[in-house]
């Protein structure tokens, strides 16, 4: 029983992510590109691509960020990146490399 103003405890939850192996790098890429698709809505970008054509604004490139943090977290053991360097993510490539470099 637990006395007046004190809070039951849930149990804390199992690990939540899929462990599926190692993630390779053209899977990685792939990952980054569906993203982009899905929240800019542009299926078809070039590697080379500047964020800024393509419509990738800084709260976009957090949203996306997210989203892959998100789904790697779920895949792997994670990926936290931090504002500095997603800072200096200028092109589709900068930021490829940035989650495999992340990811390994």
């Amino acid at each position: 029983m637990s006395s007046p103003g004190s809070r039951m405890r849930s149990p804390m939850p199992a690990e939540t992510h899929r462990n599926v192996g190692d993630i390779s790098s053209d899977e990685v890429a792939q990952l980054v590109y569906d993203v982009i698709a899905e929240i800019v809505g542009e299926a078809d970008v070039a590697s080379d691509a500047s964020l800024a054509a393509i419509g990738i604004v800084d709260l976009t490139l957090l949203d996306i960020v997210d989203a892959l943090e998100t789904e790697l977290g779920e895949r792997t053991v994670g990926l936290r990146l931090s504002d500095d360097d997603v800072a200096d993510v200028k092109t589709v490539a900068d930021l490829v490399e940035l989650v495999r470099n992340g990811t390994s």
